[in-house]
């Protein structure tokens, strides 16, 4: 036969119980904040999450013998994201040879003297591009051979931005070819930006 407990021990049975019960409740509620928290950080980053992209503007005009002329080239940087991106690295390359700045690159694709190099531009390098901003990084409607050239060797040139987040998140952006706009973005994340020194194009 069982024995009948007295009242203490049934007030310690009692006791016991509502700590296990205080304890079960606790741990829930630090479950649920910490998703609540996880929940909030998620909001924030998409609240604040760049996503740059490298887009071509052109312009044609037609000749009196029915052949189109190049009137406008730009490579224009945008942020099509909802929060700045703070761009770390940059990288230009001419058949897989990076460049320093334009002037090399023009080198490297091998323009004639005869040719000025003469441009304008806007560095992208450790620059803030705010959301829905527009950096024109190289504008050769000025210089009609420059851009002559440019353009019928565009197709050689790769661009890659490695740029992160306020929240630390990195991405880069590679765009293989600037002679047409077929020649689209590719944006992936990554571990950080991870670039030579003396290949980081620093105009």
């Amino acid at each position: 036969m069982f024995k009948r407990l007295d009242s203490q021990t049934l007030m310690a049975l009692g006791v016991l119980l509502v700590s296990f019960i205080a304890l079960f409740i606790s741990v829930r509620q630090t479950s649920i904040m910490g998703e609540q928290t996880r929940l909030l950080v998620e909001q924030n980053k998409a609240s604040a999450w760049p996503y740059l992209e490298v887009n071509l503007h052109r312009g044609f005009s037609r000749c009196a013998n029915n052949q189109l002329n190049i009137t406008d080239y730009k490579i224009v940087i945008t942020n099509k994201g909802t929060g700045p991106a703070i761009v770390e690295a940059v990288r230009v390359l001419y058949d897989g040879q990076p460049s320093r700045n334009w002037h090399q690159l023009y080198k490297n694709t091998g323009i004639p003297d005869s040719i000025s190099s003469a441009h304008s531009n806007s560095s992208v390098m450790n620059k803030v591009i705010a959301s829905n901003e527009e950096v024109h990084m190289l504008t050769l409607s000025g210089n009609q051979e420059l851009m002559k050239w440019v353009f019928q060797h565009g197709d050689k040139i790769t661009m890659e931005i490695c740029y992160r987040s306020v929240y630390d998140d990195h991405w880069i952006v590679r765009r293989e070819g600037f002679q047409s706009n077929l020649e689209m973005t590719s944006s992936d994340k990554t571990e950080g930006c991870q670039v030579k020194a003396e290949d980081i194009f620093i105009e």
